[in-house]
C-alpha cells in the first residue's frame, strides 16, 4: 500500500477536529499510513492556509487534486465529483449527501454522480453504514463505522441525582423528530433538560419557546457541550435522547453521539432502526414508530448503568484508532 500524501475533503484549516474525516486522517497520520506533510484540498469559502489549499465552492475538483493519479489520493467528500472518485486511491463516503436537507442542491447533485461513479472506480471504497455501502457498491466488509476517542472513557462523571436529559444537535426539519422531542420535553419526567447546539431551525426555535413558557426552569440551552462538560452533567439518573426521524438520509448515517454517550456511560434513547447493528443495545432504550416513550422512560432510567470497566472496553474497541487500523487493513488487502 502506498502512503497517502494528498487528501481531498470538506475540512477547512482550523476547523474542529471532531468530524469523521478529521478523526480518521489524524489516526492514519499516527499510524504512518498518511505522510505528515500531506497536501490537503478543501471545498468551501475558507481561505487557503499552510498545506491546505482552497479549491472553491462550485467546482471543487482541480488539476492539483488529481495530478498524480490514484497512487496516493484520499477522497473524503463526494462534492469533488465523479472524476475525483476515479482518480483516488481511497474513497470514504459517509452520510448520503445527495439527500441531506442542509446541503445545497448543487452539491447534492454532484454527490449523487460521485456515488454512481463509486460503483466503477478502481479505488478502495469504504462507507460509514450499510446503507452507504449498498448505495456505492462497496463490499459490506468495507463498512467502517464511526468511533470515539478512547480517552473519553477516562472522564469522571460528576453530575448529581436529578432526573436529567441531555440532547445534542444539530437539529433541523428533515432530520429531527420534533414530535418525539417535544413529547420528552413535556413529559414531566425530568428535573432538567440540557440541550447543546440547538441551532436556528424555525421548528426548533418555536418548540423551545413553547416549552420554556409552559415549563419554566426546565430547559438549559447552551451553544455546545464537549465530552468533559457532558461528563460533569452525568449523574445517577442522567440519560440522553437522539430524536432523529427514520428516513433514507438518517439511515445513511452512523450517529457519532451514540459512541460518545456510551463511552461516557450515559444510557441512550434512540430509534431502533438507527441503532448501529454492530453494537449490542445493552444500555439503550430503542423505540419504534408510535411508541409512547414516557410510559417506560421513568422506570428505565433507574436501571443499571455502564461500569467504568465496560466504558473502557467500549471506547477501546470502538476507538478512532481501531477504525483507522481497519481502513489500513482494507487498503492492504485490496492492493495485494
Amino acid at each position: 500500500m502506498n502512503a497517502i500524501n494528498r487528501v481531498a475533503w470538506a475540512v477547512p484549516p482550523g476547523a474542529k477536529a471532531g468530524t469523521r474525516p478529521a478523526r480518521l486522517v489524524a489516526e492514519l497520520v499516527k499510524l504512518n499510513a498518511l505522510v505528515p506533510d500531506s497536501r490537503y484540498f478543501f471545498h468551501g469559502r475558507s481561505a487557503s492556509a499552510g498545506y491546505s489549499e482552497s479549491v472553491g465552492v462550485w467546482r471543487p475538483f482541480s488539476k492539483n487534486v488529481g495530478d498524480s493519479g490514484r497512487s496516493n489520493l484520499a477522497l473524503l467528500s463526494p462534492v469533488f465529483g465523479a472524476r475525483a472518485v476515479q482518480d483516488a486511491l481511497w474513497v470514504d463516503l459517509y452520510d448520503d449527501w445527495s439527500l441531506a436537507p442542509d446541503i445545497n442542491l448543487w452539491h447534492r447533485t454532484i454527490a449523487s454522480k460521485a456515488y454512481r461513479s463509486a460503483r466503477s472506480t478502481g479505488a478502495t471504497v469504504t462507507a460509514n453504514s450499510v446503507y452507504m455501502a449498498l448505495k456505492t457498491g462497496a463490499p459490506l466488509s468495507n463498512v467502517v463505522p464511526n468511533g470515539v476517542d478512547d480517552s473519553v472513557a477516562e472522564l469522571v462523571s460528576s453530575g448529581d441525582h436529578r432526573r436529567r436529559l441531555i440532547v445534542l444537535g444539530h437539529f433541523f426539519h428533515g432530520r429531527t423528530d420534533f414530535d418525539v422531542f417535544r413529547a420528552m420535553l413535556t413529559s414531566q419526567i425530568f428535573d432538567e433538560v440540557v440541550i447543546g447546539g440547538a441551532g436556528m431551525d424555525k421548528h426548533m426555535i418555536a418548540m423551545l419557546a413553547e416549552v420554556s413558557r409552559e415549563h419554566p426552569g426546565l430547559l438549559r440551552v447552551v451553544e455546545w457541550l464537549d465530552e468533559a462538560a457532558i461528563a460533569s452533567l452525568n449523574g445517577t439518573r442522567t440519560i440522553a435522547l437522539l430524536p432523529n426521524v427514520v428516513s433514507d438520509y438518517t439511515l445513511s448515517q452512523d450517529m457519532m453521539k451514540i459512541y460518545t454517550f456510551m463511552a461516557l456511560g450515559i444510557p441512550v434513547i434512540c430509534p431502533r432502526a438507527l441503532w448501529p447493528s454492530h453494537l449490542a443495545p445493552d444500555f439503550a432504550l430503542l423505540y419504534d414508530f408510535g411508541v409512547k416513550l414516557d410510559d417506560v422512560v421513568a422506570e428505565w432510567m433507574d436501571e443499571e448503568r455502564p461500569s467504568d470497566v465496560w466504558r473502557s472496553e467500549f471506547a477501546r474497541s470502538n476507538s478512532w484508532k481501531e477504525r483507522a487500523r481497519k481502513v489500513i487493513r482494507i487498503l492492504g488487502s485490496e492492493s495485494a
